[in-house]
């Protein structure tokens, strides 16, 4: 084991729990070499620090890194935001499925999450920087302030991404490596707009560690004595439907 990543200050942007799971082995990763890890979370309809809680993590909010001293330029940005989405609210389908009051939270919200993230990376000075992808407005605005100072970003791949081309549009914008589970999605990214030299094959993240759960509390054996009780039910249901007494 080398030396490097002792005493490396490594911060990650979570949300849900399925952001832990392809993160958290990371992270673990890079605190059993010495490093010293934090995690962040931000703003949303459903609380983001649930899942910190939850699991025991050390982490932040990203509204702890705002103060007074920030208030007008957070007002400047939600007016900015405000006046851009305005017409959105008028005239696109999607925006207008949503109540005024939360899309007005959010975009309030996003305006200090802008200035939160910043201020939370000129204080904290990671050496590296880790978000699930760049494909909501958290993971957008951690990896383009990463990027903007000159911090090493890491993303990852979510799901098998069978959807739509353009969902994918900007996945590795700010990224300085965005690791994948192998070549399709590699070349899927790449075939729209991602630049190719930075989306490494690398496998799944979370699967050694859940080979180890699943063996451990026998999973795959209960779950075939669960699916042999359902058949033979689904069959005995079957029998007295066919042949009833």
């Amino acid at each position: 084991m080398t030396n490097f990543w002792k005493d490396k200050k490594i911060i990650a942007y979570i949300a849900l729990t399925h952001h832990t799971r392809f993160i958290s082995p990371v992270m673990e990763k890079f605190a059993d070499q010495g490093a010293k890890i934090h995690y962040i979370v931000g703003q949303a309809e459903r609380s983001q620090e649930i899942t910190a809680i939850k699991l025991g993590l050390d982490y932040s909010h990203v509204f702890d890194f705002v103060s007074d001293k920030d208030t007008e330029e957070i007002q400047n940005n939600y007016l900015l935001l405000r006046d851009a989405f305005t017409n959105n609210l008028k005239n696109n389908f999607l925006f207008g499925t949503s109540p005024v009051t939360v899309i007005d939270k959010t975009i309030y919200s996003t305006a200090v999450e802008y200035i939160g993230f910043r201020n939370l990376l000129k204080k904290e000075k990671p050496n590296l920087c880790l978000a699930l992808h760049e494909l909501h407005r958290w993971g957008k605005i951690f990896s383009f302030w990463s990027k903007k100072l000159n911090i090493p970003v890491i993303t990852f791949q979510e799901g098998l991404y069978y959807g739509l081309d353009f969902g994918y549009t900007g996945h590795v914008q700010n990224s300085t490596l965005n690791l994948v589970w192998g070549e399709r999605i590699k070349k899927k990214l790449a075939d729209f707009e991602a630049p190719e030299d930075r989306i490494i094959p690398v496998g799944n993240t979370h699967l050694s560690s859940e080979i180890e759960f699943q063996k451990k509390n026998s999973i795959r054996k209960k779950k075939e004595l669960n699916t042999n009780a359902v058949t033979l039910l689904q069959y005995s249901f079957f029998f007295l439907v066919k042949f009833p007494q």
